[in-house]
């Protein structure tokens, strides 16, 4: 890949910055980085923020399954109680009715 030349110029104030951050590197080393990892950056900011929709977008689906789950828990609750009393009328019914004894199956003509 060929490098192309990109040229650009400073105040004073704003190359005595660049110059006491730049460090040990030369001035066209240390811009080149600087614009390289802001190119880089960008598709990482680009990333995050669908990271960061899809990691929305799922606390959103678990909070709903998480409602859904307490009804559903709920309704089990409900259902339980209902066949509890269920089985007590059944009880009392069958109390109350006292069906005879069954006869043995020979003395099914009397």
């Amino acid at each position: 890949m060929t490098e192309k030349p990109i040229f650009f110029r400073l105040d004073k104030i704003q190359m005595d910055k660049l110059d006491e951050k730049k460090g040990d590197k030369n001035r066209n080393t240390y811009c080149k980085d600087i614009i390289i990892k802001n190119l880089s950056d960008s598709n990482v900011d680009e990333v995050s923020t669908d990271v960061a929709q899809k990691i929305e977008s799922l606390e959103s689906e678990l909070q709903s399954k998480n409602s859904l789950l307490l009804m559903c828990s709920e309704r089990v609750k409900d259902l339980q109680k209902d066949i509890g009393f269920l089985q007590l009328e059944y009880q009392k019914l069958t109390d109350r009715l006292m069906l005879p004894a069954p006869k043995p199956w020979w003395q099914f003509w009397k």
